[in-house]
């Protein structure tokens, strides 16, 4: 069975050492801290592209209801000023 690798640097020695792949994975999800083999926490902070994603669809759906609030609002003036005349 062959295990898959990934290097990673240490952000405050820059010493380079291995976690499995799985582990990496897993690390850029949940962005907890992880330590080098000197004791260093480090972690992954930035969004992954599946968060931006996410988060970018929710701020379409979020301007989408938005738009159609103002829509309905804009047809619900005009249509009060036609049954006012």
């Amino acid at each position: 069975m062959e295990i898959e690798m990934v290097n990673v640097d240490c952000a405050e020695c820059h010493i380079t050492f291995a976690i499995t792949a799985i582990f990496y994975r897993r690390l850029l999800k949940c962005h907890n801290t992880f330590y080098c083999p000197m004791g260093h926490g480090n972690c992954y902070s930035g969004k992954t592209e599946q968060e931006k994603l996410v988060e970018a669809k929710n701020l379409e759906i979020c301007n989408l209801k938005s738009a159609n609030e103002e829509l309905a609002r804009k047809l619900a003036r005009k249509n009060h000023k036609k049954v006012a005349k």
